[in-house]
């Protein structure tokens, strides 16, 4: 019989001691256009409770980062990863379910993400939650490096009269 590891993923807040499994983890998935790791350090002092990252019986998995506009009304979903032997385990679906449930808490009406055109896995995934493609850019990211921007906006909120 097959291990099920779904009630064993924790989602938590990231925490200093996690930068270095982190930075190991974007380097595994997006190896030269991964963030380096001092990213990871100034994206906690800023974007804090934006970071959470999942872990499975003590061990670092995945991890989603987002970061507020300005105006703290709409967000980004900066990088979502997880570790390559732990994918279509639920992991990406519930540290995407967990970062937007923190947005909506926090007032965000839309959380905007950028992701490759061939990732169709990812893209699947955010449609789940209501995530549509708003523009293709060719030259996102530089010369032959394009992005499918993806919107999703806050169900609105239902108040009891």
């Amino acid at each position: 019989m097959r291990e099920n590891i779904s009630d064993k993923i924790i989602i938590r807040a990231f925490k200093p001691q996690d930068l270095f499994i982190v930075s190991e983890i974007e380097q595994e998935s997006f190896d030269v256009h991964g963030y380096p790791g001092f990213f990871f350090q100034q994206a906690f002092e800023v974007f804090g409770k934006l970071f959470r990252v999942a872990e499975v019986e003590g061990k670092i998995v995945g991890y989603v980062l987002g970061a507020l506009q300005y105006d703290c009304s709409e967000a980004w979903l900066l990088s979502i990863a997880v570790l390559k032997s732990y994918r279509q385990k639920r992991i990406g679906l519930l540290l995407t379910e967990d970062l937007l449930n923190i947005c909506r808490n926090m007032g965000v009406i839309s959380v905007s993400l950028t992701v490759e055109p061939d990732n169709f896995g990812a893209q699947k995934l955010y449609e789940k939650f209501g995530f549509a493609e708003i523009d293709r850019i060719d030259n996102y990211f530089g010369h032959n490096e394009p992005r499918i921007i993806m919107k999703w906006i806050a169900p609105a909120l239902i108040t009891e009269e």
